[in-house]
C-alpha cells in the first residue's frame, strides 16, 4: 500500500509546472488532492481525468496575504485535518539589480516568501492541535546558492531556507516535519512568467531549459523525499550545473565565486 493512500495533501500553485505534476503524483498514489490556484478554469482542465472524489479545487489569490488565515480555515472545516502541505506557488525573476525596479523586490517578497510564511502559519496551529503534519516547499536551487541576475528571486529563496531551517528546529516537538525542495532545471512554463527587470513577465523573451529534468520525474522525487522525511533535497539532472554548484560552493567557495561571474545560469 502507498505512504500516501489517505493522505490529505494540500498543493499551492497546482495548476500547472511542478505543482500540477506533483498533484497528478499525490493521486496517483491515493492520496485526497486538495488543489490550490488563482485559475479554477486551468485547474478543472489539468484534472478532468481524475474522479470527482479524489481531488478538491480551491480558487485562491495567494498574494492576498490579508485573506490567508480565513482561507486556510475555511478550507480545514470543509476538508477536514490536512497530513501534508507542499507549498509549491511562485514566481521567478532575472535581471541585474542595477536596473531592477525595486517594486520587482516587493513582488517576488509577497508571493515567494511571505504568503508561504502566511500559508504555514495558518495550516501550523491545525497540525499542532492533530499532534502531527509534514510542511514541505518548493524553494530552488537559488535559495543555496547566486548567480547573476538573481538578487531578487535569490533574496527569497534564501529566505525560505532560513525561515523553514528555523522552523523545523521548533516544530519537531510537535511530530511536524519540514522538507526542503531545492530543483535545479525542470522543463515547466516557469520562465515565462518570470519577471524582468520592470516587473513585466519574460513570455517569448524566455529561453527554456528542454534539458531539464521532466516535471513527472521531479514529482516522484519530491515524493520520496516527503516520504522520507528528508530535511532537504535538490532535484535535477545529475549533468545540472546545479550540483556542481551547490557542491563547488560548500567545499570550494572562491573558485565558486570565480565560476559564477562567468557562467549564465
Amino acid at each position: 500500500m502507498s505512504y500516501f493512500k489517505g493522505k490529505k495533501v494540500i498543493v499551492t500553485g497546482a495548476s500547472s509546472g511542478i505543482g500540477e505534476a506533483t498533484a497528478k503524483e499525490f493521486l496517483a498514489q491515493g492520496a485526497k488532492v486538495i488543489l490550490v490556484s488563482r485559475s479554477e478554469e486551468k485547474m478543472r482542465d489539468s484534472f478532468k481525468d481524475f474522479t470527482n472524489e479524489s481531488y478538491a479545487i480551491y480558487p485562491f489569490d495567494l498574494s492576498k496575504l490579508e485573506d490567508i488565515q480565513s482561507f486556510v480555515n475555511g478550507l480545514v472545516k470543509k476538508e477536514g485535518p490536512i497530513d501534508i502541505l507542499f507549498n509549491n506557488a511562485g514566481i521567478g525573476s532575472q535581471s541585474y539589480f542595477e536596473d531592477t525596479d525595486l517594486n520587482v523586490f516587493h513582488e517576488l517578497m509577497n508571493l515567494d516568501y511571505f504568503s508561504v510564511v502566511h500559508f504555514t502559519k495558518a495550516m501550523l496551529n491545525h497540525m499542532i492541535n492533530e499532534g502531527h503534519g509534514h510542511i514541505a516547499t518548493n524553494t530552488s536551487v537559488a535559495g543555496l546558492i547566486t548567480s547573476r541576475g538573481r538578487t531578487a528571486y535569490s533574496s527569497a529563496k534564501f529566505a525560505l531556507h532560513g525561515f523553514f531551517d528555523s522552523l523545523r528546529l521548533e516544530v519537531d516537538k510537535h511530530n511536524i516535519a519540514v522538507t526542503l525542495i531545492a530543483p535545479g532545471k525542470v522543463v515547466t512554463n516557469f520562465g515565462d512568467n518570470k519577471l524582468d527587470a520592470q516587473g513585466e513577465p519574460f513570455g517569448d523573451k524566455n529561453v527554456g531549459t528542454p534539458y531539464g529534468l521532466s516535471s513527472k520525474k521531479a514529482a516522484k522525487i519530491i515524493l520520496s523525499a516527503i516520504k522520507h522525511k528528508k530535511r532537504q533535497i535538490v532535484i535535477s539532472k545529475w549533468s545540472d550545473v546545479a550540483w556542481v554548484g551547490v557542491f563547488i560552493n560548500k567545499f570550494f567557495p572562491s573558485l565558486y565565486f570565480f565560476l559564477a561571474k562567468r557562467i549564465n545560469a
